[in-house]
């Protein structure tokens, strides 16, 4: 697994991106001293992190207001390190634009002109929802009659995951045996 790191603007959360699946669910939250929290949360829990979200492919880790960022990643770290068996953890690349619209032909199961997908548990009820969130990458959805929209992990490439978006996406309107 590849992880890197994004320093937003906020200076209480440091970001992590992975190429790996963190998560089927919207987001998962863990805190320190709730317990049962999974590698390499737990380890980030026990060297300071205050909580930890994760989506699909982003994990939001919040240290304590007082601490150094410096400070704070050099006692985390080694946790994402382990987990990613990666001896470093590189910055993230800029890879803008995060959303893309893809045409799809008019799906007549859609139950408004739009719905949202944040997670591959919530596209359970959408065949072709459930078809893209197969696409290693994808990150959330909005299906509206005639296009997807798709947003991407940070640590995704377009030219790398659009012919496989494109391949999933229907070619036709569904039949009756769809």
């Amino acid at each position: 697994m590849n992880v890197a790191r994004e320093i937003p603007l906020n200076p209480n959360i440091v970001i992590y991106h992975a190429d790996e699946p963190l998560t089927p669910r919207i987001v998962e939250a863990f805190r320190a001293g709730d317990g049962g929290a999974p590698p390499p949360i737990c380890g980030m829990l026990a060297r300071g992190a205050v909580s930890v979200h994760m989506t699909r492919y982003r994990m939001s880790v919040r240290k304590p207001a007082d601490a150094d960022t410096l400070t704070f990643l050099q006692d985390v770290e080694p946790a994402v390190c382990e987990w990613s068996g990666q001896a470093a953890v590189p910055a993230a690349p800029d890879r803008m634009p995060k959303w893309r619209e893809f045409p799809v032909p008019c799906d007549p199961t859609l139950a408004g002109e739009r719905e949202v997908y944040e997670s591959a548990d919530c596209a359970a009820g959408s065949h072709v929802a459930r078809t893209l969130f197969e696409v290693r990458g994808v990150a959330e959805l909005v299906l509206t009659p005639g296009s997807a929209s798709v947003a991407k992990g940070v640590l995704f490439a377009w030219v790398d995951i659009a012919p496989s978006i494109e391949d999933a996406l229907p070619t036709a309107e569904p039949t009756e045996a769809d």
